[in-house]
């Protein structure tokens, strides 16, 4: 899959400093709980984490308690990651 992100995805979104460690995160982060997994097609988790960070949003929640079967939305999200370059952090 060929993916360009939005040049100015940066600029559409608020970031604040997290503690005193200069690292910016994203005022808005993206909870994979019922949007990935077993029960969503692997394409609409993929459109749903580009469009995500094409507004800027560079945080992804996966706890393992968003879902009975846990650890399901880590492939996709590698997937993700293995697209783009950027992401600020990830809770697993």
């Amino acid at each position: 899959m060929s993916y360009l992100a939005n040049p100015e995805r940066y600029q559409s979104m608020e970031y604040r400093r997290c503690g005193n460690s200069g690292l910016q995160l994203p005022a808005i982060s993206l909870g994979l709980w019922h949007n990935f997994g077993d029960t969503t097609l692997f394409d609409n988790s993929r459109e749903m984490l580009l469009r995500a960070f094409d507004l800027g949003i560079t945080h992804f929640d996966l706890a393992n308690n968003y879902d009975p079967l846990p650890a399901r939305q880590k492939p996709i999200l590698a997937e993700f990651y293995n697209t783009i370059s950027s992401l600020t952090a990830m809770k697993w």
